[in-house]
């Protein structure tokens, strides 16, 4: 329906997008980087370092949170 979409540049459609098939974390924003997990997310322009985290789970709450920031309605956690 067209009712139910809503106008979105290139950007915006890839912040909105799915969970990447060869993520190994099984969380948006979390990579095993020399044995802990980091979070990072990337805006327009560049990529932004969020920390260190003991597990996937804290590491993903970090990139929630940014992307919340940065992304605004077209975050996309999973």
């Amino acid at each position: 329906n067209i009712e139910n979409l809503r106008e979105a540049v290139p950007l915006e459609n890839r912040r909105n997008a799915r969970l990447s098939k060869a993520n190994t974390s099984g969380f948006k924003g979390a990579v095993w980087h020399k044995g802990r997990w980091q979070a990072s997310i990337r805006t327009k322009d560049k990529r932004i370092y969020l920390g260190r985290y003991d597990s996937p789970e804290d590491a993903h709450n970090a990139y929630k949170v940014a992307a919340r920031k940065y992304h605004g309605e077209f975050a996309r956690f999973d």
